[in-house]
């Protein structure tokens, strides 16, 4: 294998990759999207386990598309087989030469030929395509002055798909830039000829994906040698949205000025009178009879007329390279027209679409990247400005009150963005809302525990205190046992962070603590209990936030409570009161209606009844489940008073 044949066939490798590799880069841009965005809703909640997920993913993908390649590469395979010898021959022709094609220019014009080659597609009959461009049916391409004509067959037959595809992947944003139809004037002339081409031009810009621009190429004849005539381009060029009467108009123009360079020639050389017999031509109907035959190809778009040019077969001189082109003056206006022109995409453009998706997604990602860098940087910098300043313990209680509320605040809203999931422009795989929060809580911790949680632990201490050094009986006790049970109750909240209870918490903390030593009420009123609902509320979450509690005196206040609570809960009274309440329900028995049917006269008698409320009527109706609520109404009231000691923490 020769060095530019294994070049060629990597390029060939990289460009039939290509279309791939976009694919799996739009889906891993498109499924990293997903995951960074809304993978916290599927449990995804760390980034190593977003990466690992993403990770398999696209292992999955990436086997898919080689099953889809593989299915796609066998598919043309199974087509051939039922393909005529002739066309198998032509499709196997056809890459290989345009994998020359390819290295040649490359060599030739460097690595960006395809912004400085103009390509045109030659078509026709041999002998027409033969008059303008010598030697290019037998060696299927022509190159030089960064022009490239490739020889495209007949327009009467069938479209060459191997040729087609092999030259879309030669240059796929553009694969031409002009197509140059050859024909006679006799041809011309011919209405079925003139169809079948049309039709054969829309069919190979279908399978191409391209129509570019059409060049009608009328190839005259002369009677005698003219090969010594000057030459220039001769003929007209339309505009993209070209009309009938704009060709007519402009085949018009073109007669003066025929016959004034004709006069000129033929007066030099009498046997260069090409361009007098066109001027002639054209002003006896011709005309008339071109835009008649060429209007189907300025009105069945996606087809574009681009020009009409005049010439005599064209003289190739002796000495040429195989594959070179010398380019003719005659070609000047089609070479330089095309260059300017664009032609259409035909259909959906897959490819085109996927390129401009992948930019697309990468410019947004890119710019949400930078903007998520600038809103997590000013995120950063709030956060450590809120730790520098709670870290200030040497300040007064108020400045640290507000600095702990600011700090909370803070922690209160990246604590939210986790649960629910940070605003989208501060993703992007940037956000650093967790780092953050593992950060400020242990400054929150710290601060609460001297600010919040210890004082209140304190106070309550107190209160409890105030009640056991109550004399027993006193109406001071009595009236105290209410609040004493609630605060007894978050006293042992603050001890057992599974069983806090914020609402409570934070209620009972104010109602025992309106006022604060060092800070003014309305600070307090503001931030305080602000501050306790946040401390009660993710107490549960922080089980090492809890205090160690006296003993001896949670025991001697439980015991004052449970003696409070048997006085004015007493079972005896409680259960009586739900007899009363049962007993105007049901109706008392007598003996006789006891026995029944039964004659128990004669064995005993008595005029005593039994209440209705001890009847087995009574107990399944309301009884049983009176008893029942009553039972639980005195656990509640108890509940945190029923233990006698309580673990150590």
């Amino acid at each position: 294998m020769s060095l530019h044949q294994g070049a060629s066939m990597l390029k060939a490798f990289i460009t039939r990759n290509l279309g791939v590799g976009l694919v799996t880069s739009l889906i891993a841009l498109v499924l990293g999207g997903l995951l960074s965005f809304w993978g916290d809703r599927f449990g995804l909640s760390t980034q190593a386990v977003k990466i690992i997920v993403w990770i398999v993913s696209m292992v999955g993908v990436v086997w898919l598309l080689n099953l889809f390649r593989d299915y796609k590469q066998r598919l043309p395979v199974r087509e051939s087989a039922v393909k005529a010898p002739v066309e198998q021959v032509a499709s196997s022709e056809a890459p290989f030469y345009f994998q020359r094609l390819q290295y040649q220019l490359g060599r030739r014009y460097g690595r960006f030929w395809r912004r400085r080659v103009c390509i045109l597609l030659v078509m026709g009959q041999r002998e027409q395509v033969e008059a303008i461009v010598p030697g290019l049916t037998a060696q299927h391409w022509q190159e030089g002055e960064n022009n490239l004509l490739l020889w495209g067959g007949s327009l009467q037959t069938q479209p060459d798909k191997a040729q087609l595809q092999a030259l879309r992947q030669l240059r796929r944003r553009r694969p031409l830039d002009g197509v140059v139809w050859a024909m006679t004037e006799d041809q011309l002339g011919q209405r079925v000829h003139i169809n079948t081409a049309l039709r054969m031009l829309e069919k190979q810009g279908q399978q191409l994906g391209w129509q570019a621009p059409v060049y009608v190429w009328n190839v005259r004849h002369s009677h005698w040698d003219q090969h010594d005539r000057p030459t220039q381009t001769v003929g007209c060029f339309l505009s993209e949205g070209g009309t009938p009467e704009m060709l007519a108009q402009s085949l018009d123009s073109l007669i003066p000025t025929l016959a004034n360079r004709g006069m000129e020639q033929a007066i030099a050389e009498n046997r260069h009178d090409f361009l007098l017999r066109l001027a002639q031509s054209l002003r006896d109907g011709g005309v008339t009879h071109l835009v008649k035959q060429l209007t189907p190809l300025l009105e069945r778009p996606p087809l574009r007329l681009a020009g009409v040019t005049f010439s005599l077969p064209l003289f190739v001189p002796s000495g040429m390279v195989e594959h070179g082109w010398l380019v003719d003056a005659s070609w000047n206006g089609v070479l330089e027209h095309a260059r300017d022109s664009r032609g259409k995409a035909v259909g959906f453009p897959w490819e085109k679409s996927a390129q401009w998706g992948v930019i697309a997604l990468a410019a947004l990602w890119g710019a949400g990247s930078v903007t998520s860098f600038w809103v997590n940087r000013h995120q950063i910098a709030v956060s450590r400005e809120r730790i520098s300043e709670a870290g200030e313990r040497q300040g007064e209680l108020s400045a640290r009150l507000l600095s702990q509320h600011e700090l909370q605040r803070e922690i209160d809203r990246l604590q939210s963005q986790s649960e629910r999931g940070a605003p989208w422009y501060s993703r992007f795989g940037l956000n650093q809302n967790d780092a953050l929060l593992k950060v400020m809580w242990p400054v929150y911790q710290r601060n609460n525990a001297e600010l919040i949680r210890d004082a209140a632990a304190r106070l309550l201490h107190q209160r409890l205190t105030e009640l056991v050094n109550l004399p027993a009986g006193s109406a001071q006790r009595y009236q105290r046992i209410t609040s004493a049970y609630n605060q007894l109750k978050v006293y042992l909240m603050m001890a057992r962070p599974e069983k806090a209870d914020a609402a409570v918490m934070s209620r009972v903390l104010m109602a025992n603590w309106p006022r604060r030593a060092g800070v003014t009420d309305g600070l307090w009123q503001h931030s305080g209990e602000a501050l306790l609902t946040f401390y009660a509320q993710n107490l549960p979450r922080h089980p090492e936030w809890k205090i160690s509690v006296d003993n001896g005196l949670v025991s001697e206040v439980r015991q004052i409570l449970l003696n409070q609570l048997g006085q004015r809960h007493a079972e005896t009274m409680l259960y009586q009161k739900m007899l009363r309440q049962v007993a105007h329900s049901y109706g008392d028995l007598t003996l006789a209606q006891m026995t029944g049917a039964t004659d128990a006269g004669r064995l005993f008698s008595s005029r005593q009844v039994v209440p209705g409320m001890f009847t087995r009527q009574a107990w399944e109706g309301q009884v049983q489940k009176a008893i029942a609520q009553v039972a639980a109404s005195r656990q509640e009231a108890i509940d945190w008073c029923s233990v006698t000691a309580v673990s150590p923490y």
